[in-house]
């Protein structure tokens, strides 16, 4: 579980909706961006990512369905 840091009041964090997870956490770490483990979202089942951003807030990955 991730501990509650004091980010701000209002905004907990930004996340952005991606196809593949396991290809943007390549990318984040050959930018030298080592991202927490890879969650599941327990009430939707999905799998999304937290990291830091430059000025060490968190920002996200969510992992979106793909169409088929």
């Amino acid at each position: 579980m991730r501990p509650l840091y004091p980010e701000g009041r209002e905004l907990r964090h930004i996340a952005f909706q991606v196809h593949v997870i396991a290809g943007r956490v390549s990318y984040l770490k050959t930018k030298n961006i080592e991202p927490e483990l890879i969650t599941k979202d327990e009430y939707t089942n999905k799998k999304f990512i937290l990291f830091s951003d430059p000025d060490h807030l968190p920002t996200g990955f969510y992992q979106i369905q793909m169409k088929v």
